[in-house]
Order: C-alpha cells, then structure tokens, then sequence
C-alpha cells in the first residue's frame, strides 16, 4: 500500500472514532429524558441544547480575542 492511502485510512478511522464518541456523549447526556413520553423527551432534550450553548456563548464573551484561548496557547507554542 502506498502511504498516502494508508494515511487516508487512519484519517478515516480517526473521524469515525470521533463521531462515535460525540453520539455516545450525546446519549449519555440524553439519558434521563428518553424515559418520557415523545414531547417531554423532546422539551427536555431542547432546554439542555440551549442551556449549554449559553453556557458556551457566556464563556466565549469572556475571551479577548477571537481565537479560542487554548488553540492560540498551542498556536504560541508552534511559533515560537
């Protein structure tokens, strides 16, 4: 095999290892509402989507500038 399509492969894999655990972390967090009926699942699932992306956006108002404060601590570290 070439290395360029066995780089590809591990990209894949990598990308696929991410979306399982983005879904598992998402069931996970969805747990507790899948024991409603379909309209309070749904509620509920709702008001913990937009309880974390104020959580988030909260947050982000805090950064003083426009990259996020880690990627540019390793961002720093690569230039220097």
């Amino acid at each position: 095999m070439s290395t360029t399509l066995v780089s590809s492969l591990v990209q894949v894999r990598n990308c696929d290892s991410v979306d399982n655990n983005i879904c598992e972390y998402f069931n996970k967090w969805i747990v507790n509402a899948r024991f409603f009926p379909i309209i309070t699942m749904l509620e509920d699932i709702r008001i913990k989507v937009i309880v974390r992306i104020q959580e988030k956006r909260c947050k982000a108002d805090r950064w003083k500038g426009a990259i996020c404060p880690n990627i540019s601590k390793k961002l720093n570290m690569y230039i220097k």
